[in-house]
């Protein structure tokens, strides 16, 4: 089955789907290639929340002494270096593997402290604002079913492994 169906791009609380990464989830499937125990499962299962959770608070403080562009520049730039890490992270153990879904955590969490800066100080006051937001929202909730469905495509356009089960 593919990951649309398993609540893909959700985040506790419903938070915005732009503002969730995958890679916990994936990372379960890629246990499961690897042979990971069910304990070891859990572990990455939930390994990318801490992080996320922890640098919600601090991300606002700091999304209003420096900026919201520069915590987006600085969260999608460690997103990303993350990210490729993640391969080498797996082969090297699932602890290590924990430790990087953790460490996306960190990077991913000041995501909605600085797009809700940036929002407030690009938008302006009125009844466009209500519609932005609005549209804002509609993006984010269109990208979780549309990377879905351009992943395993692109996987195998290019020959890369899929993070995932596909039909």
């Amino acid at each position: 089955a593919a990951l649309s169906g398993v609540g893909a791009g959700q985040a506790p609380g419903g938070a915005r789907a732009a503002e969730c990464s995958l890679a916990p989830l994936t990372s379960v499937f890629a246990a499961m290639e690897l042979g990971y125990t069910d304990a070891q499962k859990a572990y990455l299962l939930g390994a990318f929340f801490p992080g996320y959770i922890a640098s919600q608070f601090p991300a606002g403080i700091l999304s209003q002494l420096i900026g919201g562009k520069v915590m987006l520049t600085a969260n999608l730039v460690g997103h990303a270096l993350f990210m490729l890490l993640l391969p080498s992270a797996a082969a090297l153990g699932y602890r290590w593997l924990g430790a990087c879904l953790c460490c996306i955590g960190l990077v991913q969490g000041p995501m909605g402290p600085a797009q809700q800066k940036i929002k407030t100080a690009w938008l302006p006051v009125g009844p466009d604002r209500a519609l932005a937001l609005q549209i804002i929202a509609l993006g984010s909730k269109a990208a979780g079913p549309l990377s879905n469905l351009a992943v395993p495509f692109l996987s195998s356009t290019f020959g890369w492994s899929a993070p995932a089960p596909t039909p």
